[in-house]
């Protein structure tokens, strides 16, 4: 059996921005900070599945990003004060 101790994506915004729960994540307040922490990330270093799921779980819409990085500045955005374009 294949086990890893490497932490998903989700999980890795939510203990980089202190989140008592993973649902902090969709919260106003925290926007700021969960910018910051996506700054510290590469796109490539998570898989493509798991930046969508982000998308989808942070802003509560459908994603299907076809890479990374789009995703990435997708939640770059959508954490800045300008609103993200739909």
């Amino acid at each position: 059996m294949l086990t890893t101790d490497r932490k998903e994506l989700l999980d890795i915004l939510a203990d980089a921005i202190g989140c008592s729960y993973l649902s902090d994540l969709t919260l106003l307040e925290v926007r700021p900070q969960l910018r910051r922490a996506l700054c510290r990330l590469e796109a490539d270093a998570y898989p493509l599945r798991e930046w969508n799921d982000a998308v989808e779980y942070i802003t509560r819409k459908s994603a299907a990003f076809p890479t990374p990085e789009q995703a990435r500045a997708f939640l770059l955005q959508y954490t800045s004060d300008i609103p993200p374009r739909t």
